[in-house]
């Protein structure tokens, strides 16, 4: 077992020893033992090692005020299908409860949100199998729904029926349209091959014929709303709703579509922007700044030529509200040089003090300026 406070705190000198949460360490240092100088724009190590938490990579992350929240991940020997938390106050890791008959299956490369005492995992995958499905954990029961969201669906006629709109249907060419109507008025029954309204030759008929009308109402769901299998996207929560961006689909294909999960109706959605290049991502960044009610998405691999892909260092803004996208150039305050990240993927990117987005790590393949795989940088960006 690890012992609970090293070397003694460093001889008492640098902390003390609290024997539930082990040493707590003077103003100035850090670190398991308080053997770290705290200085500003160092590093220092939290924790070395937990019987809890083991080593791995793709898992699944959400954060709250107070912990850290993690989700599946592999190391290559292993793909896990435990639910984590770290506590930064504590220094440490804990399981939650897994008992439960319906959870998820072990994934990685899927995305976790956090929204209100509940965390969403979305998509995953698992070897060669890729997951379309929308898990919903109760932090306060701590168990796992499958939430099994409806397609996006729309009131029509019948099928024996012309479809007019939404809320109108006609058949042998009357249009019966609604009011707000109670159960003693009347509503204008027109003559629908007579388009000129001066012309029309009205009649009243009684609102139990429109009643009866629109009982036969059905409700069709158009399936290419739904989620499809996905891995290596991002799930940023903008309201009520979830925005799905990116990701990888079965035989690598990128996804280049936005889906929405609505959280109050459990219901999948996808944006009628088309598709464009910078929406078919993979390994990129998503975070929601929501002054601007933007998204911003960093860097990611992304398709570029054929069956050719490569990491790009591009910053794009979507605009939830409108559904639109623009590319967002940062200016440099440090003279003519532009200070800006790398062609990134699998980095990481945070909101602090809501205008500033910081971006750490990734993979950036290197290998004409510097022999260099992986980014040990970290970028600031302040968003105007």
């Amino acid at each position: 077992d690890e012992e609970l406070c090293p070397d003694d705190c460093t001889s008492s000198l640098q902390g003390r020893c609290d024997e539930q949460r082990g040493c707590l360490c003077n103003p100035g240092f850090a670190g398991p033992s308080c053997n770290q100088s705290q200085s500003p724009g160092q590093w220092w190590t939290r924790t070395q090692s937990d019987p809890v938490f083991e080593a791995r990579h793709g898992m699944a992350i959400a954060a709250s005020d107070t912990l850290l929240f993690g989700f599946g991940g592999h190391n290559y020997g292993k793909i896990f299908a435990d639910l984590v938390a770290y506590d930064p106050v504590l220094s440490k890791w804990r399981a939650f409860a897994d008992g439960a008959s319906s959870k998820p299956s072990a994934r990685y490369t899927a995305s976790l949100t956090l929204a209100g005492n509940y965390l969403y995992l979305i998509g995953g995958s698992r070897d060669e199998q890729l997951f379309n499905t929308t898990w919903r954990y109760d932090l306060d029961q701590e168990t796992w729904q499958d939430m099994q969201p409806l397609a996006d669906c729309s009131l029509q006629c019948p099928m024996e029926w012309a479809t007019f709109n939404v809320t109108t249907c006609y058949r042998n060419e009357t249009v019966i349209v609604p009011t707000n109507v109670t159960g003693s008025d009347n509503v204008t029954e027109v003559n629908n091959t007579n388009t000129n309204t001066s012309d029309t030759n009205a009649t009243l008929i009684n609102v139990t014929t429109v009643v009866q009308a629109f009982t036969a109402l059905i409700e069709v769901c158009d399936p290419v709303t739904q989620l499809p299998a996905l891995a290596g996207h991002t799930a940023t929560l903008v309201d009520d709703t979830i925005v799905v961006i990116g990701g990888r689909q079965e035989h690598d294909e990128f996804h280049n579509r936005i889906h929405v999960y609505n959280i109050t109706a459990n219901r999948w959605t996808r944006r009628s922007s088309a598709p464009v290049l910078f929406t078919e991502v993979y390994g990129h960044t998503a975070v929601w700044h929501a002054s601007s009610r933007r998204v911003l998405v960093y860097g990611g691999i992304r398709p570029y030529h054929g069956r050719y892909a490569e990491a790009f260092d591009d910053l794009h803004a979507y605009f939830a509200d409108h559904d639109q996208w623009v590319e967002i150039t940062p200016r440099s305050d440090l003279g003519s040089a532009l200070v800006r990240p790398p062609p990134l993927s699998h980095h990481s990117a945070v909101l602090v003090d809501s205008d500033t987005m910081v971006v750490y790590g990734g993979y950036h393949h290197r290998h004409y300026l510097e022999e260099l795989c992986h980014s040990y940088k970290m970028y600031v960006l302040h968003i105007a």
